[in-house]
């Protein structure tokens, strides 16, 4: 049992007991949801407080379904989920924007090509 509370065992336990299953640190955080992050955020010098007012301002996520610990985010997996899709999403877009580009500039150069015979 000591061996256990020691490892930290426990309290992860009790936090996912409580509901929290997902635990990240706040650097990871700021790193996976950047695409989500607006410049402001990144701005603050200390990564707690700017996960801490991202997730004040993002609406869909309710100040009850997440908590900040000294060194970690802890998150419902409701809220989990929607940041992931958020992500996933985004950088969809992204890409679908990269290719968009490509294929335009591609088809410029081949009709140029064509047009030059």
């Amino acid at each position: 049992s000591r061996q256990l509370r020691w490892a930290g065992v426990l309290d992860s336990l009790r936090i996912r007991r409580a509901g929290f299953p997902v635990r990240k640190a706040y650097e990871e955080v700021l790193v996976r949801y950047k695409t989500l992050l607006k410049g402001r955020f990144l701005a603050a010098g200390d990564a707690r407080q700017a996960v801490q007012a991202w997730l004040t301002s993002v609406s869909e996520l309710r100040k009850e379904n997440w908590q900040l610990g000294k060194t970690k985010l802890f998150l419902r997996e409701r809220e989990f989920a929607h940041l992931e899709a958020s992500v996933i999403k985004r950088l969809g877009g992204a890409a679908t924007h990269i290719q968009k580009i490509y294929r335009g500039y591609h088809t410029r150069v081949w009709y140029k090509r064509l047009k030059s015979v």
